[in-house]
């Protein structure tokens, strides 16, 4: 009788570790697109941590140089079209181990301190060994002046 009565109690204490289940990435703030990405394979080689802040068409290219000599020439580094007078993009590269991981993104401008603050929230909810997930969180956002410093937090 005691196994019974544990088999069918286990489930839900597997379960009670995630009672909010099932979590999903969220883009909040100054966030106009998350489908803009770069191959995720080559995000295995980009540097766990580096932040990715691109206000051009050049600086882009470079950052697609960059990447295509840890690969080879004949790849594609990523995908979508960016109007640079209009847009900016950011990233950080950020690995969370665990079950169900997400990403909660938050981009704000700060006009009185010139500065664009992106917040990254990673968090992973489960009672399994799970396994390690990274994201390299890129996202595009409205232009980011030229005289604004950027500010890329991360929190877990």
């Amino acid at each position: 009788m005691k196994i019974r009565l544990l088999l069918f109690v286990f489930p839900f204490l597997l379960n009670s570790c995630c009672p909010n289940e099932p979590y999903e990435n969220i883009e909040t703030g100054l966030i106009e697109n998350s489908s803009f990405m770069f191959k995720s394979d080559l995000m295995n080689r980009f540097k766990l941590g580096e932040e990715i802040v691109i206000r051009s068409k050049r600086e882009l290219d470079e950052f697609a140089t960059k990447l295509k000599k840890l690969e080879g020439d004949s790849i594609l580094v990523y995908t979508g079209e960016i109007d640079f007078s209009k847009h900016s993009i950011l990233g950080k590269l950020v690995a969370i181990e665990g079950c169900n991981p997400y990403f909660i993104r938050n981009v704000t401008f700060s006009n009185e301190s010139k500065k664009v603050i992106y917040e990254i929230t990673a968090g992973d909810c489960g009672c399994c060994d799970g396994s390690k997930i990274g994201s390299a969180n890129v996202v595009v956002i409205p232009k980011i002046p030229e005289d604004y410093a950027v500010e890329i937090i991360v929190k877990r």
